[in-house]
């Protein structure tokens, strides 16, 4: 998949409302109207130990990172995932905090950006090496050795020149240990694949649209729900397709 060609810049933007009413929402919560504050951030791109430090200083989760934002609305408009090193950190912060919020009457909304959605699809060039050790856990023996005799399969039916150790080596380097562990748990029925699907790629906030990179002069005028259905559906489409193929 494409990167989009417009990124948001990683900034922490707020938005003070008159406190006249909660939060209103229509259209499977993709148009919502509050006059709480809103708190907005986006491309953490796994630098989980900035990203602590920023929403600590600006009062969203205390020094035990528990949500003190009370009623506020933070948004991440994308790009959670990839460069950085610690990615599943920012997500189970994310889903701490999702669910703290909602006991606090705020709300934590997130909006898809490209690398959560090439990380569903396998597309992992953007991903270091070294996030893959935060799944090694996730990971059995059973299931890398299956994938390695797959690998050395495919080698011997080409007749590949090569060594077994060299080979051991390749495989190593191109499924670094975690790699099945995160392949995994980003599936249609793994924990963070299935907290992906499950959010949108545009979202509407008091007529404001909040989305990772912009919108396109083509893009077509329709409701927000098909927008995010269709989505949804071509990633979760494209990602039954690769299970049932790898």
């Amino acid at each position: 998949m494409n990167e989009y060609r417009a990124l948001i810049t990683t900034t922490l933007l707020l938005f003070a409302f008159l406190p006249l009413q909660g939060v209103i929402a229509s259209q499977e919560n993709y148009e919502l109207s509050t006059t709480k504050k809103i708190i907005v951030v986006g491309d953490i791109h796994g630098d989980y130990q900035e990203f602590q430090t920023l929403i600590l200083s600006a009062g969203i989760i205390d020094d035990k990172l528990n949500w003190q934002a009370g009623d506020s609305q933070l948004v991440s408009v994308g790009d959670l995932l990839d460069r950085g090193p610690d990615s599943r950190k920012v997500m189970d912060l994310f889903m701490r905090m999702e669910k703290q919020a909602k006991s606090a009457g705020g709300a934590v909304h997130i909006v898809l950006g490209n690398h959560e959605q090439m990380n569903l699809i396998r597309e992992l060039r953007y991903v270091p090496t070294n996030e893959y050790k935060h799944y090694q856990a996730d990971e059995s023996e059973a299931v890398r050795e299956k994938y390695w005799q797959k690998y050395l399969s495919n080698a011997l039916e080409t007749n590949a020149e090569t060594s077994l150790e060299q080979l051991s080596l390749k495989f190593s380097a191109e499924y670094p240990s975690g790699y099945f562990g995160h392949m995994q748990l980003f599936s249609t029925k793994g924990k963070y694949g299935q907290w992906l699907l499950s959010k949108p790629s545009i979202l509407m906030i008091n007529e404001m649209l909040f989305l990772h990179g912009g919108l396109s002069a083509k893009f077509p005028l329709t409701t927000l729900t098909q927008v995010n259905n269709e989505a949804t559906a071509a990633v979760r489409d494209y990602m039954e397709a690769f299970e049932q193929l790898k």
